[in-house]
């Protein structure tokens, strides 16, 4: 008889765990992310060599992408949504030399603000599912 009142508290254990546990599984949601891909024109043609950075507004979130040679960029890579300001850069690598990571610098054709991601004038708010952006440079 004790045997078969601890089998039976066990098995109302094991039954509440399982009942806690599939309560917390379905109260915790996923969060909501969202897919990027575009397109860079500078004056009126593909930037065909760069990287793009986003980086969010709340500074809670950044993702990169080399342009290829259409202008056409896809962020690697679900973000979260929000806004965010979107600069370009030179596609600098790590074992360029600094003269190298220099000639790249000044023969990128962005300058100013466009490359600093604080500052720049672009800006994109990113919502859940795919998004497309559409980046000009005058």
């Amino acid at each position: 008889m004790k045997n078969r009142i601890s089998r039976t508290i066990v098995y109302c254990m094991i039954g509440l765990a399982v009942i806690i546990m599939g309560t917390v599984g379905c109260s915790q949601k996923k969060k909501a992310t969202g897919l990027v891909q575009g397109k860079v024109t500078y004056n009126d043609a593909p930037l065909t060599n760069g990287t793009v950075v986003f980086q969010a507004t709340n500074g809670e979130d950044q993702s990169s992408a080399e342009l290829d040679a259409s202008g056409v960029f896809v962020l690697p890579g679900a973000i979260m949504p929000g806004e965010y300001r979107v600069a370009l850069l030179p596609v600098l690598r790590s074992d360029m030399d600094p003269d190298e990571s220099k000639a790249a610098m000044d023969a990128f054709p962005i300058k100013g603000n466009y490359q600093i991601p604080e500052e720049s004038p672009l800006q994109f708010t990113v919502v859940p599912g795919k998004n497309t952006a559409a980046f000009t440079i005058p």
